[in-house]
């Protein structure tokens, strides 16, 4: 369990520097966009909210 809050914090984290700026999106979306889906779906026995439930709670963000 631990490799995997790893990988889902370093998600969060890089989410995280996006919104407030520190790191450009369109340079995270270029680097990482082919990662994220695939790493999604690999955690997907671990889930308990996905992005639709997160969005659909959330519809302005944060």
């Amino acid at each position: 369990m631990s490799k995997i809050n790893t990988v889902g914090n370093f998600y969060e984290n890089m989410g995280l520097l996006m919104k407030s700026g520190l790191v450009d999106r369109d340079l995270l979306l270029d680097t990482w966009s082919g990662q994220i889906p695939a790493t999604w779906e690999r955690l997907s026995p671990f889930r308990i909210l996905t992005p639709q439930d997160w969005l659909s709670n959330h519809a302005k963000g944060a």
